[in-house]
C-alpha cells in the first residue's frame, strides 16, 4: 500500500513540506491514519499558531528508501512524536514503523486518543505512557491546552535531544564521514546533554558524540605533536601559558577581593573602621563590583575621622580645645597628653605621673587653657595645656585627699573640697596659692557659674545648697527636701539646677527663688564617671542654655526646656543597655551618649531617634563630648584611643537661591530646565527659564488646562485639556505644534489622567481612562498604545527612558508595568496582587538611570519599592522603606529618595540619611551633575562624599583610614 493510499491526500496548505524544504527544527511529528486527516489539518494549524512547527508527510510520496529516510529524518529532528491513537492507526503498518523509529531514536512519544481503541492492541511503548484525549466528546480548547503544555514541558531539552538525533542521523546517512562530526561548542553541548540525561539519548546519538570526541582528541594530539617540534610554536605556547597564568591570577585576585568585601560587610555592624580597611584592601586587590559596593557602604558607615592613641591604657577624658586644633587626653591613672586634632599625632606630654588607683575625674576649663586632674589619692593637679608652666598641686595642710573640684571658665581659679575635713578652698591655678577658704563642711559637689564669679556647694550637715562668691562675699542658701542625695550645677544662662533623689529644680542663684521642675532627673541616677554619682553633675546644656539633657535613673535620657521644665524628647537604647553621660550639642538639636554596651550614639533631640552609632572601640567608649561646632564627637575609649567622629548629622552645606519670579511656584522639579505657572483651570500663563527665572513664553490657551508637562532638556511643553485633544508647544519658538489626534474622545466623562513629555521632547504620553497612548511630537502620529483596565479611578505615574524607547508606568492598582513606547508591547509587569491600600490619587513617578539600564519605582507604598532591570524587567534590588520621589546619580549606581536618603542601587542597602527631619525632608531630591551633592526641591544642598565614582572613593578612603591592620586582623584576613 502506498503512503497516499493509506493516508489519503494532504493538501499543501496543511502540510509541512518534507522534500527539499523541511521545517527547521520542528517541534512535533504527527503519526496518524488517513481517516483522521481532516482533524490533523486543523490540529497542525492550531499547533503552528501556538508557536510549535509541525512535521507532516507530503502528498504522493512513493514507498521507497528515499521516502522512508525522510520520514526517519523528520522523526529524529522533532522534539516530540505525536502518536494519534485510533483503531485505524493501531492497525496501520506505517504508523507502527513510525512508532518503532521514534522509539529507536528516543524521541519523546506523546499518545493522543482521537478515537477509543482496544488497549490490548496498543504497542507497549505507547500503552505505558500517559494518554491525552482529543475525541469529539472532549473539550477541544482544553485538549489543545493540555497538548501544548505537554509539548512545552522541557521543550528546550527535547529540542536539544532532537537536534542531536538529527545530527546523528545525518552522520549515519553520510557514511559516518568525519566532516559530519561535532566540534567546539556543539560538542560540549552534546556531551553535557548525554551526561545530564543519558536515558533520553539513543545509542546512535551516544555513539555519534563518542566518535566526535575521539576525532577531536585525535586532532588535538596530532596538532600538539606537530607544533611541539617547531620553535615558534614553543614560544606561542609559552605566551599562552603566560596568558593563562595571568587569567588564573586574575581569577584568584577576584576571589580574594570578593572574600574581603564579604568580610567588610560582616564587620560593618561591629567595627566600621575594620570594615573600611577590608573594603579598601578588597579594591586594592581587584576592583570587583562587590568590592566597590563594600567600599561605598563602609565609607558611609565609618564615621571615625582621627584616632589618637595614648601610650597607656583606659582614658578618662578626651576633649577638643575650643578652637578644635588640639585634643586633650587624660589616661585613667593620671598621665595627660595633647594631640594634633587634625592628624592624631602626639604634640606633648603634660604629665606622666601614674597613680596607684584610677582618677576620680579630669576637667578642661571652658577656654581650654587649664586641665584639672582629681586623683583618687592625693591633691588635685592643674596643668597648663600649652605646656609652658609646670604642674601645680592644690594642697591643704589638714587633708591630703580631695573629693571634688572645678575650674573657672578662664582657668584662673579652681575650687576644691577636701575628702575628710570637707573644707572648700579657692586657688590661684598659676601659683597654687589659696585665695579664699569658705567656712563650714561641704560635700564633693562643686560648680562654678559661667561668669566665673560664684560657686555652688552642698553642705555636709544639711541638705542645703550654698551659693558663694569666689571672693568670699555674701552667700545665698537654698534649702532642699533631700533625704540622702543633693547635687547642684550651673547652666550657661546662669540658672542653678538642684537635684535630689526625688527630682530636680531650677533656681535663681542670686535670690534662691525656685523655678520650673525637671521631672525625671534624680540625684541617684547612674553615671559612667565615678565622681558623677549624682544626676546634676551629668547634666549637659546647649550653648544658649535653653535646653538641658540628663539621665532619668532608668537607663534613659530626657531633654527638657529649661525655661518651662517641659520634657522635649526621651532617648532610650533599644536593648537592655543603659545610657550614660549624655552630652548636648552646642546648638541643642542633637546629643551624644555612651552606654553600658560600649557603643556611642548620636541622637536627634527633637524625635528621640538615633542618628549615628559610634562602634568599633575595643572595650567600649568611656566618655563623650562634642566639638565646638557640634558636627563632630570626641570619645575616650577603654582601649586607650581618643577618636574624633563625624556625627553623621547630614546637615546642608548651603541653600540655592530661587529666582524671585519662581518663588510662588510650588512644583519646580530639582534640576528642571523650564518652569511654568500654568495649572488646572488656567487659560493663560508663562513659561520661565528655571535657572534664571526669566520669562520665556507667554501662553494663551483656547481651553482650560487640566495638566501640564515640560520636557527636562528640550523646549517642549504638552497640555492636556478637559474637553479637547492635548496640545504640544515649542517653548523656544513660542508657538503651538498642534494637537495630538485621539487624545480626547467626545463624550468622555473623566478628564485626562496623565500627560508626560520625554526628556528630549520627541514623544508625549497621555492617559485617558484605561488607554495610555504615546505620540511622536514632531509628526503627531500615534505610536505605542497600552490598555490597562482599571477597577478604580485614580492617577497613574509614567516616565520615559532616556532614549524614549521604554515607558515605566505605575497603574491605578499600584502595579509597575514596563512597556515599549513604539508599539505598546509589555516588556514586564510586576507580579503582585493589587493592594486595596494603594493611594491611586498620588502614585510615585518612576525614574530611569542615566543610561536607561535600570529604573526605580514604588508600585505601592504598602509594598517594598525596588530597582528593576530595563532589559527584562527583573527586579535587582529592593529598598527597605517607601518613598515619594526618587532620582538616580549621574556618576554612580546609587539613588536618592525624599528625606533625602541615599541608597545603593545594586543591593538596595541604605547608605546615608541626609537632613534631620526638617520641613524640607519630604520634598523631592536629586543629584547635581557631578554626583557629589544632593539638592532638594526646597533648595537645600547636601554634600555626599560617598556618592562619587570609584577613583574618588579610593582617595576618600585613603584619607579616612586612621589605623593599619592589627596583627590579629592581618593574620585572619590577609593570609
Amino acid at each position: 500500500m502506498s503512503r497516499t493510499e493509506e493516508r489519503g491526500p494532504v493538501t499543501p496548505g496543511h502540510a509541512a513540506e518534507v522534500g527539499t524544504d523541511p521545517p527547521a527544527a520542528p517541534d512535533v511529528f504527527v503519526s496518524y491514519a488517513r481517516e483522521d486527516v481532516e482533524f490533523v489539518r486543523g490540529l497542525a494549524d492550531d499547533l503552528t499558531a501556538r508557536g510549535h512547527p509541525v512535521w507532516l508527510d507530503a502528498t504522493s510520496i512513493p514507498l521507497s528508501a528515499e521516502w522512508w529516510a525522510e520520514i526517519e529524518r523528520g522523526i529524529a529532528s522533532s522534539a516530540a512524536f505525536l502518536y494519534l491513537l485510533s483503531p485505524d492507526s493501531v492497525a496501520s503498518e506505517v504508523c507502527g514503523r513510525e512508532l518503532a523509529a521514534a522509539e529507536a531514536h528516543a524521541t519523546r512519544i506523546v499518545p493522543v486518543v482521537r478515537r477509543d481503541v482496544d488497549g490490548l492492541l496498543v504497542a507497549e511503548g505507547v500503552a505505558e505512557r500517559q494518554w491525552l484525549f482529543f475525541r469529539d466528546s472532549d473539550d477541544p480548547r482544553e485538549a489543545l491546552d493540555a497538548l501544548v503544555e505537554t509539548i512545552e514541558t522541557d521543550l528546550e531539552h527535547e529540542r536539544l535531544t532532537a537536534w542531536l538525533r538529527m545530527r546523528a542521523s545525518e552522520w549515519e546517512a553520510r557514511g559516518r564521514e568525519r566532516g559530519a562530526l561535532l566540534r567546539g561548542a556543539e560538542l560540549a553541548t552534546a556531551e553535557e546533554l548525554v551526561a545530564a540525561s543519558p536515558g533520553d539519548v539513543a545509542e546512535a546519538g551516544r555513539q555519534y558524540v563518542l566518535a566526535s570526541r575521539r576525532a577531536v582528541v585525535r586532532f588535538q594530539r596530532r596538532t600538539i605533536a606537530a607544533v611541539a617540534v617547531a620553535l615558534f610554536v614553543a614560544i606561542g605556547l609559552s605566551v599562552v601559558a603566560l596568558i593563562l597564568r595571568g587569567e588564573a591570577v586574575h581569577q584568584e585576585h577576584a576571589a580574594q577581593s570578593r572574600a574581603l568585601a564579604a568580610s567588610s560587610l560582616l564587620a560593618l555592624g561591629n567595627d566600621p573602621e575594620l570594615s573600611l580597611l577590608l573594603a579598601r584592601q578588597a579594591v586594592r586587590t581587584q576592583a570587583t563590583p562587590q568590592a566597590q559596593q563594600a567600599l561605598r557602604e563602609a565609607l558611609a558607615r565609618s564615621h571615625v575621622r582621627v584616632t589618637a592613641t595614648a601610650p597607656t591604657g583606659t582614658l578618662n577624658l578626651a576633649q577638643l580645645t575650643p578652637d578644635e586644633r588640639e585634643l586633650v587626653v587624660v589616661d585613667g591613672t593620671g598621665p595627660a597628653y595633647v594631640f594634633d586634632a587634625r592628624t592624631g599625632g602626639r604634640l606633648r606630654t603634660l604629665r606622666s605621673t601614674r597613680y596607684a588607683r584610677p582618677l576620680w575625674y579630669a576637667r578642661l576649663s571652658a577656654d581650654g587653657s587649664e586641665l584639672l586632674i582629681l586623683p583618687n589619692i592625693g591633691p588635685p593637679v592643674v596643668l597648663d595645656v600649652a605646656g609652658r608652666r609646670a604642674p601645680i598641686e592644690l594642697t591643704d595642710p589638714g587633708d591630703t585627699w580631695f573629693a571634688g573640684g572645678a575650674l573657672s571658665p578662664d582657668g584662673r581659679r579652681a575650687v576644691a573640697v577636701t575628702l575628710h575635713t570637707g573644707v572648700a578652698h579657692v586657688y590661684d591655678t598659676h601659683s597654687g596659692r589659696v585665695l579664699t577658704t569658705f567656712p563650714g563642711r561641704y560635700r564633693w559637689v562643686v560648680s562654678i557659674d559661667p561668669g566665673g564669679r560664684s560657686v555652688a556647694l552642698v553642705r555636709r550637715d544639711s541638705p542645703t545648697v550654698v551659693v558663694r562668691s569666689l571672693t568670699g562675699g555674701a552667700q545665698v542658701t537654698i534649702p532642699t527636701d533631700a533625704q540622702s542625695q543633693t547635687d547642684a550645677v550651673f547652666a550657661p544662662s546662669g540658672a542653678l539646677i538642684v537635684a535630689t533623689e526625688r527630682d530636680a529644680r531650677v533656681y535663681d542663684p542670686r535670690t534662691g527663688r525656685p523655678g520650673p521642675t525637671l521631672a525625671g532627673v534624680r540625684a541617684d541616677a547612674p553615671a559612667q564617671d565615678p565622681s558623677a554619682s549624682t544626676a546634676a553633675s551629668s547634666l549637659s546644656f546647649s550653648r544658649d542654655g535653653r535646653r538641658v539633657i540628663g539621665l532619668t535613673g532608668h537607663g534613659a535620657a530626657n531633654v527638657w526646656d529649661l525655661a518651662t521644665g517641659h520634657r522635649l524628647a526621651r532617648m532610650e537604647a533599644s536593648g537592655h543597655e543603659a545610657l550614660l553621660d549624655p552630652v548636648l550639642s552646642p546648638h541643642g538639636s542633637t546629643a551624644v551618649t555612651s552606654a553600658t554596651d560600649g557603643i556611642g550614639r548620636v541622637w536627634d533631640t527633637t524625635t528621640g531617634q538615633v542618628l549615628t552609632e559610634l562602634r568599633g572601640v575595643s572595650g567600649g567608649i568611656r566618655a563623650v563630648s562634642f566639638a565646638t561646632h557640634g558636627t563632630r564627637v570626641v570619645t575616650a575609649g577603654q582601649d586607650g584611643t581618643a577618636r574624633t567622629w563625624d556625627a553623621g548629622l547630614g546637615l546642608p552645606q548651603s541653600r540655592r537661591p530661587r529666582p524671585q519670579s519662581l518663588q510662588d511656584l510650588p512644583d519646580v522639579p530639582v534640576g528642571a530646565r523650564w518652569a511654568t505657572d500654568l495649572s488646572a483651570g488656567s487659560t493663560s500663563g508663562t513659561v520661565f527659564d528655571a535657572r534664571s527665572g526669566r520669562p520665556v513664553f507667554p501662553v494663551e490657551l483656547r481651553h482650560e488646562a487640566w495638566q501640564v508637562a515640560l520636557a527636562d532638556r528640550a523646549p517642549v511643553m504638552a497640555i492636556a485639556y478637559q474637553g479637547a485633544p492635548a496640545e504640544v508647544f515649542d517653548v523656544a519658538r513660542r508657538r503651538s505644534l498642534g494637537s495630538l489626534p485621539g487624545s480626547w474622545k467626545p463624550g468622555a466623562t473623566l478628564p485626562p489622567g496623565e500627560v508626560v513629555v520625554s526628556v528630549d521632547g520627541r514623544r508625549a504620553l497621555v492617559r485617558l481612562g484605561a488607554e495610555t497612548t504615546v505620540w511622536d511630537v514632531t509628526t503627531r502620529h500615534r505610536l505605542g498604545h497600552l490598555h490597562l483596565p482599571a477597577s478604580r479611578p485614580g492617577a497613574t505615574a509614567s516616565t520615559f527612558s532616556p532614549d524614549d524607547r521604554l515607558v515605566a508606568t505605575v497603574t491605578t492598582e499600584g502595579v509597575v508595568v514596563l512597556w515599549r513606547a513604539a508599539d505598546g508591547r509589555i516588556v514586564a509587569r510586576e507580579r503582585a496582587e493589587r493592594s486595596p491600600g494603594f493611594n491611586a490619587s498620588a502614585p510615585v513617578r518612576p525614574a530611569f538611570s542615566p543610561d536607561g539600564s535600570r529604573f526605580a519605582a514604588a508600585g505601592n507604598w504598602d509594598r517594598t519599592p525596588g530597582i528593576w532591570r530595563s532589559r527584562d524587567g527583573a527586579q535587582i534590588a529592593a529598598l527597605t522603606q517607601p518613598f515619594s520621589s526618587v532620582a538616580f546619580s549621574p556618576t554612580a549606581p546609587i539613588v536618592v529618595t525624599d528625606g533625602p536618603t541615599v541608597w545603593d542601587a545594586e543591593t538596595g542597602r541604605l547608605l546615608l540619611r541626609l537632613g534631620s527631619g526638617g520641613q524640607d525632608s519630604a520634598s523631592a531630591a536629586a543629584f547635581t551633575a557631578d554626583g557629589l551633592r544632593v539638592v532638594t526641591a526646597g533648595g537645600l544642598v547636601y554634600s555626599c562624599d560617598v556618592c562619587g565614582p570609584l577613583p574618588r572613593l579610593v582617595r576618600l578612603a585613603d584619607r579616612r583610614i586612621t589605623r593599619p591592620f592589627k596583627p590579629t586582623e592581618r593574620a585572619r584576613y590577609l593570609r
